[in-house]
């Protein structure tokens, strides 16, 4: 996925050019699995603290998970990963329709955590849910909608 590019010299010297910006590569890395694993444990335990209105600790536990989930997927190699399925899946979510749909779900699903409401929580979710049938043909061609 990187551009190579030669430079002039006694003996050539290859330079890597990444097509990532850092925010596209950090995303990526939220999808490798050590992250993923840290970011769900964060999340029972966000959830917990949230429920009882203690957003303190709240805060607390998902910004310790992610500097965890930053540390633990640190080498990984964000290029070589954007080529795998979770890698492909990662950029899916950044199809701006299912960003800010999933959004719109977050933030209904923390009121109604907040406020204890099974529908908001329910209604949330599903909207998170729904975020995510947009964009599927970057992941792979073969999702597309076939073309007339």
């Amino acid at each position: 996925m990187a551009t190579q590019i030669l430079q002039q010299g006694r003996p050539p010297v290859v330079l890597s050019e990444s097509h990532l910006s850092w925010f596209k590569r950090y995303f990526i890395k939220r999808f490798h699995p050590r992250s993923i694993f840290v970011d769900v444990a964060a999340s029972i335990w966000f959830t917990y603290f949230f429920w009882y209105h203690d957003w303190k600790s709240a805060i607390a536990v998902i910004v310790i998970a992610r500097i965890l989930g930053v540390l633990l997927t640190m080498k990984v190699d964000g290029e070589a990963f954007a080529e795998t399925f979770l890698g492909k899946l990662a950029l899916l979510h950044l199809n701006v329709a299912n960003m800010v749909t999933q959004l719109l779900g977050v933030v209904v699903a923390l009121y109604g955590l907040w406020q204890h409401s099974a529908e908001y929580i329910l209604a949330g979710v599903s909207v998170i849910f729904l975020g995510h049938i947009f964009g599927w043909g970057k992941v792979d061609p073969r999702y597309s909608d076939k073309s007339t």
